[in-house]
């Protein structure tokens, strides 16, 4: 299956989230993933790992807008797509 770009931000049918069982769920939310999703954006303005991720280190006020981490997960996706033996 090759890469297809989500424009829509959609969760696909295929999405490995809908596939975990309830318990892998539940233990997930456990973890911290959805605040961490939810206070991203905070985060950003004072994780010096987050704004080098995201190449904002030079920015007075960090440019979070909602294409800041699609843009980070796009080049995530580059880089894998790079590294992948042909």
């Amino acid at each position: 299956m090759s890469f297809k770009e989500n424009v829509c931000q959609q969760i696909s049918l295929d999405d490995s989230f809908l596939k975990l069982t309830e318990r892998e769920r539940n233990a997930l939310e456990k973890l911290g993933a959805k605040i961490f999703a939810d206070e991203i954006v905070d985060n950003l303005m004072l994780d010096l790992h987050l704004q080098y991720a995201l190449h904002t280190t030079s920015f007075e006020e960090q440019p979070i807008s909602d294409k800041t981490l699609s843009r980070f997960r796009k080049r995530c996706y580059n880089l894998v797509k790079c590294l992948k033996p042909a």
